[in-house]
């Protein structure tokens, strides 16, 4: 059966995801769930139970993958990830989106005022 080649975590997601249209339906009207066809854009949810993230290598595992995923980073980050969404487009390509816990260091107060010309004219 194909449900078992893959992980849980994302199946369970998408039955939150369902289940908050529903929710949204009933309590506010927004209209009736639609449904997705798999030959549309597709993507799959996990939250941290279900992959493994290597600081030290920049190495990503999702659930039921014996390989980490090769990934060509477009930027990278140092906080903990606390949940990622795998996407797909219509030409095949695949995006890892990560929700990433961080700590901002805050700048610091300056007062000075800076003044910005667009340069539109008036009529």
């Amino acid at each position: 059966m194909w449900l078992k080649d893959v992980s849980s975590a994302p199946l369970q997601q998408g039955l939150k995801h369902l289940n908050k249209g529903f929710q949204s339906f009933f309590k506010s009207g927004f209209g009736y769930p639609k449904f997705k066809s798999k030959h549309h854009y597709q993507s799959a949810s996990y939250m941290s139970n279900g992959f493994k993230w290597d600081a030290d290598k920049q190495s990503l595992l999702l659930a039921k993958m014996k390989q980490p995923l090769k990934i060509k980073w477009s930027r990278y980050f140092t906080g903990k990830p606390s949940s990622l969404t795998v996407s797909k487009t219509k030409s095949g390509k695949y995006f890892v989106s990560i929700l990433v816990k961080e700590a901002i260091k805050q700048l610091p107060i300056i007062n000075k005022t800076v003044g910005v010309d667009v340069g539109k004219a008036s009529p």
